[in-house]
């Protein structure tokens, strides 16, 4: 009969063992797609694809209009108060605003969230309607 080594290391307290290298995406606290048609749930995928295929630190140094910004903006809307209930999330007044369309060509639509940890959470997906 074998004996099984017992692993000391399981034990351990992992410290920033989840560290990713590209932007993700999470969308569990979206209250907010008005307006929000298949073509453009098509354009989100899209942008997701194309900002998080580059590495966190190259996206990072695009300009806004094909990357994204932190800005302070009044949304007459509310986050999901879920949303602070875990104890690393804060919020300090800014949104991140991703373009939907890369320069707002053809719409000036926006994704607003915030940015944590390279972790985009998406609040509201703004579109703006011409019609």
């Amino acid at each position: 009969m074998k004996k099984i080594k017992k692993n000391t290391k399981l034990n351990q307290e992992c410290t920033n063992c989840f560290s990713p290298t590209h932007i993700m995406f999470n969308f569990s606290f979206v209250n907010y797609m008005e307006n929000l048609d298949e073509k453009h749930k098509a354009q989100l995928v899209n942008r997701m694809f194309e900002l998080s295929k580059e590495p966190y630190l190259v996206v990072s140094n695009w300009p806004k209009e094909i990357g994204w910004e932190n800005v302070s903006v009044k949304i007459n809307k509310q986050i999901d108060p879920k949303f602070y209930e875990s104890e690393n999330r804060s919020f300090d007044g800014k949104y991140t605003i991703i373009r939907l369309y890369t320069n707002n060509n053809p719409l000036p639509s926006r994704i607003i969230g915030k940015m944590l940890n390279k972790i985009f959470y998406v609040f509201f997906i703004d579109i703006v309607s011409l019609n």
